[in-house]
């Protein structure tokens, strides 16, 4: 491969930076990142995706090319199933979070159940693998790859992926409250005041609500294949009720295209079930009407040892439960997030140091943190943005006309 310029690596870096103080989300910051490697750092195919630092589940900022739907399953199965090389996870923990397929295995792609069961079958022989990481949390993660006969990545193509990857990290971290009917609410709350929120909310609000919304939480059946085979109403309802943004797979025959993040959770709770991986088989998701949904899944095993069918469950999240959601999206501490949940309930800061055993001068001091976090300037303000942004959707997605 011929060296990459300088003034080229320069403006590769110089206009990432860049956009990761002005892409309005996730998944923009990820294609403008993938759009400009790909003058420095050629590709045929690629994969980004934002994850849940959490988890290492990838989550709905996603950008791909040259990977069409049927090939998701297969990939998801080698990430989450199969043991391999290069793993996601496993690169996270690696030092230099970027790492060619080649590198891992020695020379020997074909020792990569990758490289044979998905690279090979869409045209693809090299790969390289990265991780946006900062500290221990991993907020996105990527992969290239190149043609067979196309050579591999450099070492100068590693180093300047390498290098981009903390400033990207920061930028899906600032990134994290997605575009959404709430994030323009939100902004305006803080201008016009919580009075104002029913008004703007039905200006900002893509769909209406649902109207006869299923109670309770919905369930679906997979085969030892991951094929969903049976699903009762209320999963259909929610499930086919998923934002048309989050990245939705092939169309199932219950009516509803599968989420990739459903395809995810029931592949980690196979893993489970065969012993692999440790992480939750959880994950969430946005629907079009402004609440999420909490999938869990577990796999169970057939008598003679084989793994058997796998239950998805779909349910609709409690208020109560975004609010860590919001903390994190502010980009607070574990601590700042404790502190937020006792403001938002209004206790003075004694009872918060009696609560949290900390001093009432580390509560002040946390305090501040979080309002400058959430830039506002009170606590009245913090929980007007929180309600608006992570409460209000929900609120609203559950009113009935009273004539109705």
């Amino acid at each position: 491969m011929t060296a990459i310029p300088t003034r080229l690596r320069t403006e590769v870096r110089e206009e990432v930076a860049q956009l990761c103080g002005s892409a309005p989300t996730g998944r923009e910051l990820l294609a403008g990142v993938a759009s400009r490697l790909r003058d420095a750092v050629p590709f045929d195919g690629c994969f980004l995706s934002s994850t849940d630092p959490d988890t290492l589940m990838f989550t709905d900022q996603v950008v791909v090319e040259a990977m069409p739907p049927t090939a998701c399953r297969p990939f998801f199965h080698n990430e989450f199933e199969s043991d391999d090389f290069n793993k996601f996870a496993d690169l996270a923990r690696h030092p230099g979070r970027v790492r060619t397929l080649s590198d891992a295995t020695g020379g020997q792609l074909g020792r990569s159940a990758r490289a044979m069961d998905v690279n090979a079958r869409l045209g693809f022989g090299h790969e390289v693998r990265f991780s946006f990481t900062v500290g221990d949390r991993t907020f996105a993660v990527g992969s290239l790859t190149r043609e067979i006969g196309r050579a591999d990545f450099t070492a100068e193509e590693r180093q300047l992926i390498g290098g981009l990857l903390p400033v990207v990290a920061d930028g899906m971290r600032a990134a994290a409250l997605v575009a959404s009917p709430a994030d323009a609410l939100a902004g305006e709350a803080l201008r016009v005041g919580v009075d104002e929120i029913p008004a703007l909310a039905s200006e900002a609000a893509e769909a209406p609500p649902v109207l006869m919304a299923p109670a309770g939480p919905g369930l679906v059946e997979f085969d030892a294949a991951g094929r969903p085979v049976s699903a009762c109403d209320a999963a259909v309802h929610w499930l086919g009720a998923v934002d048309p943004r989050e990245p939705l797979g092939p169309p199932t025959p219950f009516g509803f295209r599968l989420p990739l993040a459903a395809a995810m959770v029931v592949a980690r709770a196979r893993a489970h079930a065969a012993g692999r991986g440790s992480a939750p088989a959880e994950a969430t998701l946005r629907t079009r009407y402004g609440t999420r949904l909490l999938l869990r899944a577990v796999c169970a095993w057939e008598p003679g040892g084989a793994p058997g069918v796998t239950r998805l469950v779909v349910a609709p999240i409690e208020a109560a439960g975004l609010a860590p959601e919001a903390a994190a999206a502010f980009r607070m501490s574990p601590r700042e997030q404790e502190v937020t949940a006792y403001l938002a309930r209004d206790l003075a800061p004694a009872d918060i140091a009696f609560r949290t055993g900390l001093t009432v001068d580390t509560v002040a001091a946390l305090s501040q943190n979080v309002l400058d976090k959430a830039a506002v300037a009170s606590r009245t303000e913090l929980v007007a943005r929180i309600f608006a942004e992570y409460y209000y959707p929900a609120h609203n997605a559950g009113c009935r006309p009273l004539s109705a």
